[in-house]
């Protein structure tokens, strides 16, 4: 059934009744297709189609007024004009928000468009239309272009205005331009982008030929090109190992993953650019990684985003492998399929349980919950019993929508970003539904609301910065989560609006965590993204935050009224070790040596009064030349009061100091009969080398005996000095 003018309503503008005849000329195509296939081909030679562009040439009424020059214009080195710079182009107008998925999905496509035509008179520009409040601002655009590696012009218009006037719906959509600055074509989403703009392009290329031209008066200036060369380009998602030993940072920019230990001291850097390679550490490949989370001390999943695949990092065989996924995104609702045999679609983080042995997946692209079963027993899903290996959707039915059911195949989810677990119950940030929802685990399983987003499924545009209780709460793209250790609270990165916050799971209220920022220069956040706790053996646990926009890392220590500072992350520049923190549980001499003379220390003993019963020992460090203590890393010390058999006789103490000039301990209730006891000390020193400029780690240990006596005076506090 063709469009007739006068059946239109009038309230329709003449853009949105052009695109009426497109959908019109398309369904007739359709129809005429061979066996009933819903595709068609598009011949340049077609009369059908030459007289729909006649049509257009004839109708003044969608020329594309040229806004261009209104807007904040990125990666070039000044402002276009769309009847100026472009007169003589067929124009793709790429009509994207950075949050959205799908306008990430087809920048691959964008970016072989730009390659396959260089040589012919088409141009492409991205429009960048935001959807929250959070991305009319030009320096968050800014990052997102090159974040995304974004390497076409970008004009920024914060007002929709081109969008209202060409009365677009939703991203992503091309508009395709003609050099009379008339709309030809618009295609609205995901998949029509996909399928129809290659041939769009030829036929538009073919129609105007006369009146095209390769001149081009646009200077491309890329944004990426002038960013600093700092070890983290905007970090996305942090774990911590089970044993709270290691800390794992998606650098994504770079894609890489960094390993530290808990002071911030680089073990390893996996990756080495963009692909997607299996191998070792050092030759492995991945893009975009983002979620993570470790399966033991020593083994590390990855969501590589960008290669819609699931990674695993073995970092004592240095090897990585793909678990799941093939490299390619997949439209697949369902799954069942083994191992790299299951093609994913956009995975973007993920959550191993040790109990259930169940890796969980955040299916941003396909708006699902998925698991990868990791027991070599299999598992039983949805009632089907599934070996290992299989990985399968457990929630959402892939619309994108805020949809609650006590079935949760029949739930929906708009862009989950985020995973955490506490209490059976797995919680989910849905980030374009800009809420937090909960999938019960147990028997009784479905999908609810915590708090933030519209009790409408379809409303996806109810968000703002409002502490609350339920859905009076409001969050804006919140991205991620993780669950207090002994409390029934978890954290979020309400990402849009800059903040970590905190809900109570037994009253449902989620209030802003206060920051007190101490001596930072920087005292806010910058689109945080992803956080885990990290419980330190001094009793501290503090939220590691990644703050994406800020090239850093920020530690919140929650029994410290919330102190805020930047975690820095050191490259120590020495051979790689397999357990770092070992000297915690049983001390191995590892790590760089100094000279330590202890002759001298062990000598005579320490002399003790027998009245005493609260002794307090302090440890002096004297550094050759060409050492410092590094203050920006944290000392540890493990301190035991041992028998002549070796065997402890009081509970070992660690402790962690910021300072050396204070290294401070106290020992309560020394046994002072029987046998000789002594004093035994194992310490990790981070230090700086003057001469090359380098940082280190000493590892040592020393023992010193005492003695208790009558005679000496009664003094609490006993140094000891060490020469290093």
């Amino acid at each position: 059934m063709s469009v007739i003018e006068d059946d239109i309503s009038p309230d329709l503008s003449s853009f949105e009744i052009q695109f009426m005849k497109q959908l019109d000329l398309e369904n007739e195509l359709t129809a005429d297709a061979p066996d009933g296939k819903n595709e068609f081909t598009i011949d340049k030679n077609s009369s059908i189609f030459k007289q729909y562009l006649d049509n257009i040439e004839k109708n003044e009424s969608i020329k594309v007024f040229d806004y261009f020059k209104d807007f904040q214009w990125l990666n070039v080195n000044r402002s276009i004009s769309l009847n100026d710079d472009l007169k003589e182009k067929i124009v793709l107008i790429d009509f994207f928000t950075y949050c959205c998925v799908n306008c990430l999905h087809i920048l691959p496509l964008m970016h072989q468009i730009e390659c396959d035509y260089r040589s012919e008179p088409v141009e492409l520009i991205g429009i960048h239309s935001p959807k929250f409040e959070n991305e009319k601002s030009l320096k968050n655009v800014t990052d997102s272009i090159i974040r995304y590696r974004i390497d076409h012009p970008v004009g920024n218009d914060p007002k929709l205005l081109l969008w209202n006037h060409l009365s677009i719906s939703c991203w992503p959509t091309i508009a395709i331009i003609g050099p009379n600055s008339k709309l030809m074509f618009l295609l609205v989403g995901e998949l029509a982008i996909q399928s129809k703009l290659r041939s769009y392009v030829d036929l538009c290329l073919d129609y105007f030929k006369e009146r095209l031209s390769n001149h081009s008066t646009i200077s491309i200036k890329l944004l990426r090109e002038s960013l600093k060369t700092d070890l983290l380009h905007y970090p996305s998602k942090i774990a911590t190992s089970p044993s709270g030993s290691r800390i794992a940072i998606s650098n994504t920019l770079k894609n890489i993953v960094i390993i530290t230990n808990i002071d911030g001291f680089i073990e390893q850097i996996i990756g080495n650019s963009v692909g997607f390679e299996d191998g070792t550490l050092v030759s492995c490949k991945f893009n975009q990684p983002q979620g993570l989370s470790w399966y033991n001390d020593s083994i590390l999943f990855v969501a590589d985003t960008g290669n819609h695949s699931i990674r695993q990092i073995d970092l004592i065989k240095s090897q990585v492998k793909t678990i799941v996924g093939n490299g390619k995104m997949c439209p697949d609702l369902i799954g069942g399929q083994i191992g790299i045999n299951q093609s994913l679609n956009t995975p973007w983080d993920i959550l191993f349980d040790q109990t259930s042995q169940r890796l969980y997946i955040a299916m941003a692209g396909s708006h699902q919950i998925w698991v990868s079963i990791q027991s070599t027993n299999g598992d039983v899903i949805n009632g089907i019993p599934y070996p290992f290996g299989t990985a399968i959707c457990i929630a959402g039915d892939g619309n994108e929508q805020k949809r609650n059911n006590r079935f949760p195949l029949k739930s929906s989810f708009a862009q989950p970003s985020g995973l955490a677990l506490k209490n059976g119950k797995l919680f989910v940030a849905d980030s374009e539904s800009s809420s937090i929802r909960v999938i019960e685990l147990n028997d009784n399983l479905s999908v609810k609301t915590l708090v933030g987003g519209s009790s409408n499924p379809l409303d996806l545009f109810a968000f703002g910065d409002a502490d609350g209780v339920g859905m009076k709460c409001r969050l804006q793209h919140c991205m991620g989560i993780a669950a207090h250790p002994t409390k029934d609270i978890v954290f979020i990165t309400d990402t849009f609006n800059h903040k970590v916050k905190q809900i109570s799971l037994e009253t449902n209220k989620c209030e802003t965590l206060t920051l007190d920022w101490n001596s930072e220069e920087r005292k806010s956040l910058n689109e945080p993204d992803g956080l885990c706790i990290c419980q330190i053996e001094d009793g501290s646990i503090r939220l590691l935050v990644c703050d994406t926009n800020n090239h850093r890392i920020v530690a919140i220590d929650l029994l410290a009224n919330n102190e805020a500072t930047s975690f820095n992350i050191i490259d120590s520049n020495l051979p790689k070790i397999e357990s770092p923190l070992e000297l915690i549980n049983d001390f191995v001499d590892s790590g760089y040596k100094l000279n330590c003379d202890y002759s001298k220390l062990l000598e005579n003993p320490l002399y003790i009064n027998s009245n005493i019963k609260v002794v307090q020992f302090q440890l002096k460090f004297i550094f050759n030349e060409d050492f410092k203590a590094n203050k920006d890393a944290k000392h540890r010390f493990k301190v035991s009061i041992k028998d002549s058999h070796n065997d402890n006789v009081l509970p070992t103490s660690t402790f962690v100091f910021n300072d050396l000039d204070n290294v401070t301990f106290t020992i309560d209730n020394l046994p002072k009969s029987g046998s000789q006891i002594k004093l035994a000390v194992q310490y990790e020193l981070n230090l700086c080398n003057n001469r090359l400029n380098t940082c280190q780690i000493l590892r040592e240990k020393f023992e010193k005996s005492i003695c208790f006596t009558d005679d000496h005076k009664e003094e609490v506090l006993h140094l000891i000095q060490i020469k290093l």
